[in-house]
C-alpha cells in the first residue's frame, strides 16, 4: 500500500457536516473522518480485507468535520493559537492510531469511520491528501 488515502475517495463534506446527527465534539476534541484504505494496488493486485482495515485503523490522514470550542485554546501548548489554515473541511495529517474510533452511518446507509482526536494530535494541514504516500 503506497497511498495513505484511497485516491478515489471524494467525500461529500457539505452533506456530512449538514447531518444533524453528526456528533459535536466538546472541549479540546476534534471530529475527523478517516478515509477508507486502498483495496487494490496500482498494479491491480487486490489487498486482503484484513490488511486494508489495518491500513485504515493506522491512517495518518483525516478530514476535519467539527472542532470543539476549546481546541487550541491552551496558550501554553499553542502560543500561536489555532493554525490559520485549519478549519472544518481541512485535510490533516494526524498521529497514527490516535483518537477514539466510531462508525457514523449516513442517511443513505453508508458507514464512515470517524475519530475524536485531541487538538495536539494534528501534525499538519494538507491541501490534497491523495498526494501523501507512505515510504
Amino acid at each position: 500500500m503506497n497511498y495513505m488515502v484511497d485516491p478515489t475517495w471524494k467525500p461529500d463534506v457539505a452533506a456530512i457536516k449538514a447531518n444533524p446527527r453528526l456528533p459535536q465534539p466538546v472541549n479540546y476534541h476534534i471530529l475527523v473522518a478517516i478515509p477508507p484504505a486502498e483495496t487494490q494496488t496500482k498494479g491491480g493486485i487486490f489487498i486482503p480485507q484484513a490488511a486494508a482495515e489495518r491500513g485504515q485503523v493506522g491512517s495518518g490522514i483525516g478530514l476535519v468535520l467539527r472542532i470543539g470550542p476549546a481546541a487550541f485554546a491552551d496558550h501554553r501548548r499553542f502560543p500561536q493559537g489555532k493554525p490559520e489554515n485549519l478549519a472544518e473541511g481541512s485535510f490533516v495529517i494526524l498521529r497514527p492510531y490516535s483518537g477514539n474510533r466510531l462508525e457514523f452511518v449516513t442517511d443513505d446507509g453508508a458507514p464512515i469511520e470517524m475519530r475524536f482526536i485531541a487538538d495536539d494530535a494534528i501534525l499538519a494541514v494538507v491541501d490534497d491528501p491523495r498526494s501523501i504516500r507512505r515510504p
